[in-house]
Parts: structure tokens; C-alpha cells; sequence
């Protein structure tokens, strides 16, 4: 088994980019010259390309595996946008913005944060439930909504400030890394899921013993960071994972409620999804930021 090094890392990511610039040299011909060229992070194309068909018939996608990779892939062939259609989109996690008009950055932590918006619920009971705005059922279950997710964000804070605090020091000591590899939901046993029932059972002692190879961080820096987040929008900023980890228990729970007990959605009805599909299945329903619309706007100009 080859030893994990930073210069066996650095060989993965430049195959890997490497990789890509092929696929975008194969593509690059004359009759290509008016499709949108993107590049993508990861799993995000299905939510960016409802949106990229509704001003181009046709485009070209590119899975770079991470935001790094995507940046890269940028450096290496932005000579090439004045021949080609070249859209870049990246998460802004909890990194400082780019601001660069090149690459269209998420305002909110991830296209995930996207997902579990009041709007996004509003098409989803719309669509799937057929609960109109004028049901009676209604207000109570955005009500509902509003309040689970409301105590869900203040529950997941303290975790949300610890990482946020871990990237901030990696920028300051320009570290390669953090030493922390996040699972697409908070670990079982520092948090319980129910609706109406969110148990938070998780202290910063505990992230710690969980995490032993991050580094370190002290309380102050924590705090600084909680301070930070909660003077924002935390359904914008917190992890969009996480919160696509509460949306898929609220449509479950809404499911559940149609075929038992029917407090709050009266018809029989089967609709679920998972992690797996999410972002596919209900990418039409999800937010559209008016920056995405001016980022694509953008092309038709250069393209005209």
C-alpha cells in the first residue's frame, strides 16, 4: 500500500485534472464554439443544468471531483475563453469568496442550502402533496417546517462554529490541511433527528475525542467563530448537507404522517427520496439565486 504523502497527493489531483483538460481538449472544436462549457465540483450538474438549459440548448459538462480541482482547471485553460464558453461553479463552503466574475460561487455554504429554502418546501407540497397556499393545511406545515429547521440550525451551530474555526486556523498557519474528513450528516451519537424532537446530546469535548486528528482549536477560537455564523443567515451558511439531512427527514415524516395518523397531509401519498438522488430529484423545485441568473446571462452576451 503506497504511504499517503503530500506529494503522492499532489500526483491523484494533477492525474485528476489531468483527466479533465482531455476531455475538455476533445470537445474543443468549431462546432462547439456556442455550447456552454461547465465545470462542476462534483454531483451538482443535474441543479445547475435545469437552470444553464434555460438560456443555452445545449452544453457540455465536466466533473472536476472538488472545489480545488475546479480552480485549477480554471488557471489551465482561462486562455481559452475567447474562443469557448467557459462557466466555472464552485460551493463557498467557508472560505472567503474568490471574487472573480469567472467563477459563479454559491452565496450560500452549498447548492445543498438551496434545497431546503421555505420556497423549495412551498414546491415540494405544491407538486407532491397537492397542498395549494389557500389548503387549510397550509400555514401549518410551514409552520412546522419553520420551526424544526429553526431548532435543527441552533442544534447543529456549535458543531458548524467548530469547522468553521478549523478553517480559519488553516488559512492563518497555512496548513495543507484541517485532518478532518466530514460524513454528509453529524455523527448518531451527537445528535437525534426527529421531528419535534431534535436532541442535541454533543459538547465540544465530544467533537474533539470524535475528531482527535483535527487540529487544535481553543474555545475563544470556537466562540469567535459561533459569533460570526450566528450574525448571518444560518440557513444560508451552516453546511448544506447537513440541512439536506433534515430536508429528507421532513419529507419522510410528512410521508409517514399521510398514511397514519394525517395531522398534517390528508391523502395517502408515497413520495420520498434519499441522498443518493436529492439533488436530481428535486433540483427543480430548489432556489435559483438571481447571481446564478446574471452569471449565465452573462455568457449570452459574449455568445451573441
Amino acid at each position: 500500500m503506497n504511504t499517503i504523502t503530500k506529494e503522492n497527493i499532489k500526483k491523484t489531483v494533477e492525474s485528476s485534472i489531468s483527466v479533465v483538460y482531455q476531455k475538455f481538449q476533445f470537445h474543443c472544436k468549431e462546432e462547439n464554439k456556442t455550447k456552454l462549457f461547465c465545470f462542476f465540483e462534483g454531483k451538482d450538474a443535474p441543479y445547475y443544468s435545469s437552470r444553464i438549459k434555460n438560456y443555452f440548448d445545449d452544453y457540455i459538462n465536466f466533473k472536476c471531483n472538488n472545489k480545488a480541482n475546479v480552480i485549477k482547471l480554471y488557471k489551465k485553460i482561462n486562455n481559452k475563453k475567447s474562443d469557448y464558453l467557459l462557466a466555472f461553479f464552485i460551493d463557498r463552503d467557508f472560505d472567503d469568496s474568490l471574487e472573480n466574475p469567472d467563477i459563479y460561487e454559491t452565496p450560500t455554504y452549498s447548492i445543498e442550502n438551496l434545497y431546503c429554502t421555505n420556497e423549495t418546501i412551498i414546491n415540494i407540497l405544491k407538486n407532491e402533496y397537492l397542498i395549494n397556499i389557500e389548503d387549510e393545511e397550509f400555514a401549518t406545515i410551514i409552520k412546522l417546517y419553520e420551526t424544526n429547521i429553526t431548532d435543527y440550525l441552533n442544534k447543529i451551530l456549535l458543531f458548524n462554529s467548530w469547522y468553521h474555526s478549523l478553517k480559519k486556523k488553516k488559512k492563518l498557519l497555512g496548513l495543507d490541511s484541517t485532518n478532518v474528513s466530514l460524513e454528509d450528516k453529524l455523527p448518531n451519537k451527537f445528535l437525534k433527528l426527529e421531528i419535534s424532537n431534535i436532541q442535541c446530546t454533543y459538547t465540544v469535548d465530544c467533537i474533539k475525542s470524535y475528531y482527535n486528528n483535527a487540529i487544535e482549536v481553543n474555545e475563544h477560537e470556537i466562540q469567535n467563530s459561533m459569533n460570526e455564523l450566528s450574525q448571518t443567515d444560518l440557513l444560508e451558511r451552516l453546511r448544506g448537507k447537513y440541512l439536506i439531512t433534515f430536508l429528507i427527514k421532513f419529507i419522510e415524516y410528512l410521508t409517514l404522517d399521510s398514511k397514519n395518523s394525517k395531522n398534517f397531509i390528508k391523502e395517502n401519498t408515497n413520495f420520498s427520496t434519499n441522498k443518493t438522488i436529492i439533488l436530481s430529484h428535486l433540483s427543480n423545485y430548489a432556489s435559483t439565486p438571481i447571481c446564478l441568473h446574471n452569471y449565465l446571462k452573462s455568457f449570452l452576451k459574449i455568445s451573441a
